[in-house]
């Protein structure tokens, strides 16, 4: 049994990484691509943060979609975090494939955009419990100490 459940542990690992880099390529997530952006870009790094934030606030527990009733009450949630959420932190974050042509890449531009790519993959591998946990202790650094005047 215990080479069984080795052997379905490795088999989910190996899916969940394949899902993440599906999830990585359909939302155009490219770990480098937004490192760099907002590294360059102050006002976008705060506008994360401001998301950030603000979904810490109204969901402290951490919870995506509460457990419901029923599987249309959990749909609509899941809808409207996906309406909401998601299309906001789009635009400071550069995901999507609107306007990005990306036939005119050197090789070695693509070499960069496929590993960042990647590294999405293994970053959704983690799971959200992991990045929620994150999350929370990064809003808790920024908090702490007084305000500067």
């Amino acid at each position: 049994m215990d080479r069984a459940s080795g052997w379905y542990k490795r088999m989910i690992q190996k899916i969940i990484v394949l899902v993440g880099l599906i999830i990585a390529v359909s939302f155009n997530a490219d770990t480098i691509a937004i490192f760099e952006r907002l590294q360059s870009d102050p006002e976008s790094l705060q506008q994360v943060l401001n998301l950030a934030e603000n979904y810490l606030e109204e969901n402290p527990d951490g919870a995506i979609v509460p457990t419901g009733p029923t599987y249309d009450q959990q749909l609509e949630t899941v809808k409207g975090l996906i309406r909401n959420e998601i299309e906001e932190a789009k635009s400071p974050l550069g995901l999507g494939w609107q306007g990005k042509n990306f036939l005119l890449l050197s090789p070695t531009e693509w070499l960069i955009k496929v590993l960042g790519w990647i590294v999405t993959a293994l970053a959704i591998s983690l799971g959200a419990p992991f990045w929620f946990d994150l999350l929370k202790k990064l809003v808790n650094i920024r908090g702490s100490g007084r305000k500067p005047d």
